[in-house]
Parts: structure tokens; sequence; C-alpha cells
């Protein structure tokens, strides 16, 4: 039983996921040698090399995966080190309004559901994204951050919006359960 339980474990184990080739355009996992919260936009061979040879300082030396940086760039988002399994970095991408030829990547850090089992380990859950050199500025924010060009003021507008959405959902709940949830005021 306990052979099959470690077997399970090992096999759950995170690792880093790579690749050597051209061939890829992500790379994602939760054990890196960066162990500080870092977001990256790497644009010569020189920065990349830098940041892989950190990056890799986890485990075994992995070979540099091969990016052409006249025609491509990397983002990378380090999210530090977390106490436990289970994490992993969200990246969204949005050309600004603005300027259409900027594009913002938005990061944050998401969870698993909390009915899963997780390693008891410290992990540092990384993304690293190979995109186009197509815009003419490419930024990295955490998504709790409101959005460049804007003003801090506007990011509390939007709270009433998503109370009104948990209002609504607890309405359509009462609803469909036919009487009132108690209720603990």
């Amino acid at each position: 039983m306990t052979k099959k339980i470690l077997s399970l474990l090992l096999v759950a184990l995170p690792g880093s996921a790579h690749a050597a080739g051209s061939d890829w355009d992500r790379i994602a996992g939760s054990v890196s040698g960066i162990r500080e919260q870092r977001a990256v936009v790497v644009t010569d061979a020189g920065s990349w090399a830098a940041l892989w040879q950190d990056h890799s300082r986890a485990g075994a030396a992995q070979p540099l995966p091969a990016v052409d940086f006249a025609k491509e760039v990397v983002v990378a988002v380090f999210l530090g080190e977390k106490a436990g399994g289970g994490y992993t970095v969200e990246l969204q991408f949005q050309p600004t309004k603005a300027m259409p030829a900027d594009l913002v990547v938005r990061y944050a850090a998401a969870r698993s559901a909390s009915n899963k089992v997780f390693i008891t380990m410290m992990t540092q859950p990384y993304a690293i994204c190979k995109l186009p050199k197509q815009y003419a500025s490419v930024k990295v924010v955490s998504a709790a951050e409101p959005a460049p060009g804007r003003n801090s003021a506007a990011a509390p507008a939007q709270e009433p919006a998503r109370l009104d959405s948990a209002q609504a959902g607890i309405r359509a709940l009462e609803e469909s359960l036919g009487s009132k949830l108690p209720s603990f005021d």
C-alpha cells in the first residue's frame, strides 16, 4: 500500500515541462530555480540564456529552448516560492485599446480546486511563453494592477459589478431552492 501511494505521488509530482526544440510556445510547471516573484519580457538571446540558467538551477541542466529573437519575444512569469502544490500561472493577452500595436500580458496565480490532494513541498510556479514579435511593445502586469493607461481610481468602480453578480447568483440559488436561504445576520 505504501509503495503504491509513493509511486502515485512521484507520478503526480509537478516538474518542469519544456521543449528544447523550436516547436514550443508555452512552458509551465511548479519547480523553478527562480524563487522570487518575477515577470519579464525577454527580447535577446543573452537575456534568454541568463533567465533559463537561473530557472534551471532547480534540477538537472535543461537545454535552452530555441527562440528566434528576430521574429519572437519571450514572456516569463515566476510566482515565487509557494508552500505547497496546485498553483498555476494564468496569462491573459490583451492588445491595448489606445495603442493596438502594444500588448499587455496580465498574469494571476490560480490554485486548483480545494478537493484535490496536493504535494507538501515548496514549489515555484511559472509560465514561459514565446510570442510572435508583432507588437511595438509588450508589458507584463499582475492582474491585480489596474490596466495600463487607466488611473488607479478606475479599479474600485468594478467592485459593485462583482457584488451585483454575486447577489444575482444568490437570488438564482434561492429561487431554484424554492425558499429563502437561512440568514446569519
